[in-house]
Order: structure tokens, then C-alpha cells, then sequence
């Protein structure tokens, strides 16, 4: 059945730590990092993203040195695990292993998968399990993928193509998968494939999570559906660590889909890039690098995405995680907010305001972020709730103490900060 959960999901997915899928010692690697220092926080799912199904990303043909196809499928033509990266699937038994190795760690495992299927199954004679039509039958050409030439969705008017979804899931049902990011289907929005995919999860016998992606051009109008067939749902671009490119934007999408808590679902302003980023060096550029955002900017980010009430799922190599990364990913305050917290809302907020505003309270503590949006250094003025007024407390990321609130706030702030206040 589709998980619908009462909390932002919580846990890590490997697209920005390695542009892609890490390979299975470095998965298996990072889910020890995170049954030992993420779970104890709420850190549950560990998710690899894309070619989790390819050695490289320049071919889909086999070669000389590596004799299986780069994007590997079964006799069903249903992707599955390449074994130059994950050995331990070439006794025919897919990623049974690997989520095994999760669910002993007390880990849940999920995958990335892009809607419809590969060009690349073209032509190989394929059939849709438990039917006689052949897999290129269903595939809609005039349905591709925006941003990659490589995938096309399903003629949703074929019923061969609810049968090829409901063998997806019933292979990952079998393999232990906890958790799926679907991607090329949230925006633009292909409602019927959406509907084909939650029919397909509630037939696997499977609790399984849903994330819906990318969110370039998601609609607000859309909420309502997107939280009847998904857990969570991506209301951003591919977040990066660019203060005006991502993180800037974060603050007004947040701020637009604030009245969505609630009600069922999560509005995902991306994962969180904090951390060691593009282990895999990419052939469009990309090498190996520490988050470009500061110290400052970090605070920022993780109290943003936790009193906004985003999934928080954290993407980078966690191998190379170091005490300070832990620090700002495991912020106390921060998570409980995120997960626990009541009447998280915007309070001050306008593309035009460089002074944002957002009130919580968790754990009987009420909250106040006061976000910093520009690159000067100056006293800030935010306006204090009524209710809040009289309160005393302390700013949780560097400690200082609070005296009782009017109603204003007025405090020293740097380029892209935040207070974060615990009141008493």
C-alpha cells in the first residue's frame, strides 16, 4: 500500500553525493554511517538515485570489457541492478541482498525510477509480464522525457501499460523496496501514469513510500492530487548549493505551499546538500567538492527545510561526513520541528522582503526563525507575535540568551543568516 506518514520522511539519497548511484561498498558503507549516527534521529530511508541500473552514463550498448548491456534489464524488461555495481545481485536475486543488509541495520531502501521505461528496451523483443503484448507496444514516443532524450512514458490508454507498472512493483515488492522516487512525472504533470503507479503500489503487498519529481513547474492547484497518490512531492528545481540559484527561491516555494500542512501529504523543497558533494566526477564537469555554503548558510538551509516541515533527506557522501556536518544535519531543535512541530507557519515573508519569518512550537517549546536573505551585515527588525511577547529564550545554533520579547526583535545579523529561537 502507498505509506502516507503523519511525518516528513526522514533519510538520505545518494544523487548529489555521487551524481547518480554509489556503487555497493559505498552503499553498504553509508548505511553504516547511517545506523550509527542518522537513525537515532529519524534517519530512515537510504535511497539510491539514478543508472543504480548502468555502469556509465555515456552508453546503452555493451562493449568489449563490459559484456552486459549499460542499462541493464530482466527478461521482462524491467530494470534491474547492473552487477558491475552491486555483485551481490548476480545470483539473479536483484537488490533482495541489499535491502536485506538495511533492514538488518534497522534501515529502510529505496530506488530511483524515471516514468515509462528506456529507448533502449526498443527493438529487443520484450514482453509485458503476465500478458502477450510486447513491451514496445506501450511505449508513447510522443511522451518523452523533457530533459532527457533517453526515456518516453506509456500509452495510458493501453491496459498493457498498468500491467507493466504492477510488475515493476510486484519485482520490487519482492526485492524488499521500501521507498521509490518516480521521476519525469511530477511536472509537467502526467496524472494518469501517477494513478497507474499508486494503483500498482496498493496491488504489491508492499508498504511502500512515493516520491513524485521533479518540481520545476508544479502547480499549487495540483496539491490536493499529488497527496492522494504520493507520500511527498518535489515543489523545486534540482536543488544545489547556490544561495540565489536554490536557495533563495526555497524561501518563497516554502512560503507558497505553507497552508498545504496539515493535510495529507509533504510539499519537498529537494534534498539537502550538505555535505561532501559529486564523489563520481561527471562528464558534464562536475568534480568532487565540500558544499559551497558556508557555515552560515547551512544553519540557514537546515532550519529553513525543518520548520517548513520539508522531507528532510540529506545528499552527499556521508563516508566523508565530519563532526561539524553531523552537527548541522542532527540539529535537535531543527528535527523536532520538522517532526513533531505544531502551527509551523510563515509569519513575514515577500520576494521583495529580505527578512523572512516562520513560527513552530514542538516539545512544548514555541519557535521563531528569523531568516537573513541578503549579502550585507546589519541590525534586522522582525515583528514578534503577540502571543510570543513577554517569552524568554536562547538562539539554538550559537547559544545566545533571549531577553523577554516586545513587539519587535531587532538583532545583528550576517549575509545569509538565521536566528533560530527557543523560547521558554
Amino acid at each position: 500500500m502507498l505509506v502516507q506518514t503523519s511525518r516528513p520522511p526522514m533519510g538520505w539519497n545518494s544523487w548529489n553525493g555521487y551524481l547518480g548511484s554509489p556503487d555497493q561498498e559505498e552503499l553498504f558503507a553509508t548505511m553504516r554511517y547511517m545506523a550509527q549516527h542518522l537513525l537515532p534521529y529519524g534517519y530512515e530511508y537510504a535511497v539510491t538515485d539514478a543508472r543504480w541500473y548502468q555502469y556509465d552514463e555515456d552508453s546503452d550498448e555493451p562493449s568489449e570489457a563490459y559484456p552486459v548491456p549499460h542499462v541493464n534489464f530482466d527478461e521482462y524488461g524491467r530494470l534491474w541492478p547492473h552487477p558491475e555495481k552491486y555483485p551481490l545481485c548476480r545470483d539473479g536475486s536483484g537488490f533482495t541482498h541489499i535491502t536485506e543488509y538495511a533492514h538488518d541495520l534497522g534501515l529502510k531502501f529505496g530506488l530511483h525510477m524515471m516514468r515509462g521505461t528506456f529507448n533502449s528496451v526498443l527493438g529487443k523483443g520484450f514482453t509485458v509480464k503476465g500478458t502477450d503484448t510486447k513491451l514496445d507496444e506501450i511505449i508513447d514516443l510522443s511522451s518523452g522525457c523533457t530533459w532527457s532524450a533517453r526515456t518516453f512514458g506509456l500509452k495510458t490508454d493501453h491496459p498493457a501499460s498498468q500491467a507493466y507498472y504492477d510488475s515493476i512493483f510486484e519485482l520490487f515488492a519482492q526485492w524488499g523496496i521500501d521507498f521509490v522516487k518516480y521521476d519525469d512525472i511530477a511536472s509537467p504533470i502526467h496524472r494518469e501514469e501517477i494513478e497507474m503507479i499508486h494503483k500498482a503500489i496498493d496491488k504489491c503487498g508492499r508498504d511502500i513510500a512515493l516520491s513524485l519529481s521533479p518540481g520545476n513547474w508544479t502547480e499549487r492547484a495540483d496539491g490536493d492530487f499529488y497527496a492522494k497518490h504520493s507520500t511527498m512531492w518535489r515543489i523545486s528545481q534540482d536543488f544545489w548549493d547556490d544561495w540565489d540559484e536554490n536557495m533563495r527561491e526555497s524561501f518563497d516555494l516554502l512560503a507558497l505551499w505553507n497552508d498545504h500542512l496539515g493535510k495529507p501529504g509533504w510539499p519537498d523543497a529537494d534534498m539537502i546538500p550538505i555535505g561532501w558533494l559529486c564523489e563520481h566526477p561527471s562528464v558534464r564537469g562536475m568534480l568532487p567538492r565540500l558544499t559551497r555554503f558556508n557555515v552560515t548558510e547551512q544553519q540557514a538551509l537546515f532550519t529553513l527545510f525543518s520548520i517548513a516541515r520539508s522531507p528532510l533527506m540529506l545528499t552527499c557522501n556521508l563516508n566523508r561526513n565530519d563532526d561539524h556536518l553531523l552537527q548541522v544535519q542532527t540539529q535537535p531543535d531543527c528535527i523536532a520541528v520538522n517532526q513533531r512541530g505544531e502551527g509551523n507557519r510563515v509569519v513575514q515573508c515577500g520576494k521583495d522582503n529580505d527578512l523572512h519569518l516562520w513560527r513552530a512550537k514542538a516539545d512544548g517549546h514555541d519557535y521563531l526563525a528569523c531568516f537573513h536573505l541578503n549579502k550585507n551585515e546589519e541590525e534586522c527588525t522582525f515583528p514578534v507575535p503577540s502571543d510570543l511577547q513577554g517569552k524568554k529564550g536562547f538562539e539554538v545554533w550559537n547559544g545566545r540568551v533571549i531577553p523577554a520579547l516586545g513587539e519587535t526583535l531587532t538583532i545583528p545579523m550576517t549575509a545569509h543568516s538565521v536566528w533560530f529561537i527557543r523560547l521558554n
